[in-house]
């Protein structure tokens, strides 16, 4: 039986006991066709969205504790000001966690431990660096500098990275990407799963046992790709106070001990580890909600929306634009006040909220001499690949994360047809469901502009009538 690859057991443990919205950005990468998609997955999304998590939890923290420090402020203006960049968000992290001090931050800056994935990246990375020209030496350099300096270092790591290949819309080739794939998803995943990310506090939101007699409060933990109610102790914090309307990381000493579930530490002795006096609010940084389906998704901050006010033309927040990872784009308008109340000087005239689209008298017109792009919602439409009774698909690209999808519309005669709409709805609720290698996955689904619509993986080639012709044809010819 040949062995078992050193990259798996980490993405499987972040895959099972990580944060949710880390484990279902695990899953989709593990589970992509193609060895650039898993790369951009694990070097791009999912080390972004750990970046952003850690940033948030850091932030909520030395905000509680009352030790924000005027780098963090400047920090967290700049990000909130013009939008965040993945070395952006690890610097906000950084400064974060440099204000609440101590044990916590030496844990993030101390060097990793040995570890077979992040050897296995190494390794990888040194095989492949002429693929990478001029950088490749370089970027070799970056990796073991940052295993050096710890889990912030090697975040610092992913953001050079990221830049340097992706950063200018350039592509790996496919064999180059295929080899790195699984060592980057790997180690990735396995600094994800150090407890010193999240201090070893676990993910949760409360909510409202609507079944029960006093309508009482509970933790719901967020961690592997489900749910989970979290039976009362006396060691929980209560669940009355939390706002249901944000994300928090619960204190957990005994967690913080072990890590995010990982097999065969010893958790010390009793006292070691004092508790973090509340539940750290995660504010109006990330947040939790549904999509058209009903399905969960989490968003990351994107940028706030404003309109101009009728005082001195100063810009006010009236929404959040949020990225979901692995749907899009999604505008929320019920923590404006969040944003207003911990960061009022990101929305004065330097660097305020990027104008509302909603809130302006004047529809969007394209450059002169600059042909008209032709765009539903997030999406740019660039050819209809196929029609039929239940919709109409195109290619299009997702403009919030720069990704080609097939694109699936309700046809406007079905609108009001309620048969057709159930039909369309309950076909994307199926394949919502279905997360395998050997099907073609749902990225996102909404409504957009009354029209019900679904994007799914671009998978190219050949249509299945055109298959089917050169069988045929093959057959005649006796091949």
């Amino acid at each position: 039986m040949p062995p078992r690859d050193p990259s798996s057991a980490p993405i499987e443990g972040l895959i099972a006991s990580g944060p949710m919205p880390l484990a279902q950005l695990a899953r989709r990468a593990r589970n992509a066709k193609t060895g650039a998609a898993v790369l951009q997955n694990a070097a791009h999304y999912l080390g972004e969205a750990g970046a952003r998590l850690a940033a948030a939890y850091w932030l909520g923290r030395a905000l509680a504790t009352g030790s924000a420090s005027a780098a963090m402020q400047q920090q967290l203006g700049a990000l909130l000001g013009r939008g965040g960049t993945f070395g952006g968000w690890v610097g906000l992290w950084r400064e974060s966690a440099s204000a609440v001090g101590g044990e916590p931050f030496q844990a993030l800056t101390r060097a990793c431990d040995a570890s077979p994935a992040l050897e296995a990246l190494a390794r990888a990375l040194e095989a492949d660096k002429e693929a990478f020209g001029d950088e490749g030496g370089a970027l070799v350099a970056a990796l073991k500098r940052g295993i050096k300096h710890g889990p912030l270092g090697f975040f610092d790591f992913l953001a050079t990275f990221r830049n340097r290949v992706y950063g200018h819309g350039a592509m790996l080739p496919e064999a180059v990407a295929r080899r790195l794939a699984l060592p980057f998803l790997g180690a990735t995943s396995h600094v994800l799963r150090l407890p010193a990310l999240f201090d070893g506090a676990w993910l949760g939101r409360t909510a409202v046992d609507v079944l029960g007699a006093d309508g009482r409060h509970y933790w719901k933990r967020l961690h592997g790709v489900s749910e989970a109610a979290v039976e009362p102790t006396d060691e929980l914090p209560s669940a009355d106070d939390p706002s249901p309307r944000c994300l928090y990381f619960v204190p957990d000493a005994r967690r913080r001990a072990r890590g995010l579930g990982v097999e065969g530490d010893v958790a010390p002795e009793s006292g070691t580890l004092p508790q973090l006096p509340q539940p750290v609010s995660l504010s109006f940084l990330v947040v939790q909600d549904e999509d058209a389906t009903g399905l969960s998704r989490f968003g990351f901050f994107q940028r706030a929306l404003g309109r101009k006010g009728s005082e001195r033309g100063e810009r006010k927040a009236r929404g959040i634009e949020y990225l979901d990872y692995l749907g899009g784009a999604f505008r929320d308008d019920t923590l404006a006040d969040e944003l207003a109340r911990l960061a009022p000087a990101a929305l004065g005239d330097s660097g305020g909220p990027g104008e509302d689209p909603s809130a302006s008298d004047e529809t969007e017109r394209p450059a002169a001499g600059r042909r008209s792009e032709r765009r539903f919602g997030d999406f740019v439409i660039e050819a209809e690949l196929g029609r039929g009774a239940m919709g109409i698909v195109y290619r299009a690209t997702q403009r919030a994360l720069g990704r080609s999808v097939a694109l699936k519309v309700l046809p406007p005669a079905l609108l009001e047809d309620p048969i057709a709409l159930g039909r369309f709805h309950r076909e994307v609720q199926a394949l919502g469901r279905c997360d395998h290698p050997n099907v073609v996955r749902v990225l996102a689904s909404g409504i957009e502009e009354g029209r019900p619509w679904f994007a799914m993986e671009l998978v190219e080639g050949a249509d299945l009538s055109t298959v089917y012709a050169t069988l045929v044809r093959w057959k005649g010819e006796g091949e």
